[in-house]
Parts: C-alpha cells; sequence; structure tokens
C-alpha cells in the first residue's frame, strides 16, 4: 500500500506531505464545507489524480499527520496493491 498526504490552505495549491506516483488511488478529500462548495476544489484534486477514485467529506477539523487544522482541505491517497475498489454515486 502506498499513502500520499497534502494539505491546502485557502487559494494557495496543495502541499504534499511526501510524494508517490500513484496508479488508481483512493482520495479521501476532507475539509471545510464551505472550502468544498467550491467547483474549483473537485477540479484540482481530479487534476491532481486523474485516475483517482475521489470521495469527499467536510469536517470540524482535519487530520494530518499528528496535528489537527481547520479551514483547511486535505486529501489522503491511497494506492492498495491486491484489493479493488469501487465508489458510486448516490443522487440528492
Amino acid at each position: 500500500m502506498k499513502i500520499v498526504q497534502a494539505i491546502k490552505k485557502g487559494d494557495e495549491p496543495f502541499v504534499f506531505q511526501n510524494s508517490n506516483q500513484l496508479k488508481e488511488p483512493l482520495v479521501l478529500v476532507f475539509g471545510n464545507r464551505y472550502m468544498l462548495e467550491s467547483e474549483h476544489i473537485f477540479n484540482e484534486v481530479r487534476a491532481l489524480f486523474p485516475e483517482g477514485h475521489i470521495v469527499f467529506g467536510t469536517t470540524s477539523g482535519e487530520i494530518i499527520d499528528d496535528k489537527v487544522l481547520e479551514g483547511t482541505v486535505v486529501l489522503t491517497a491511497i494506492e492498495f496493491e491486491k484489493s479493488k475498489i469501487l465508489v458510486k454515486r448516490c443522487k440528492d
């Protein structure tokens, strides 16, 4: 399993904590509701992980490494060595 984490503050680009090339990762994106409502966030994440299975969730505090932050967007991308994943969308 390979893992990559990144953090976004305000209008700044994502800053990666580490780097790995991932193949079809599960990309978990957590953040402040107001930041996640921006359509630019999805487009930015999609550009970073064009083959990724992207899942968003809102939080009242984002965790990266051993820190808890507020008012940010944090992503964790995971490539599984042997497991297959399938992400579905539900209608509103």
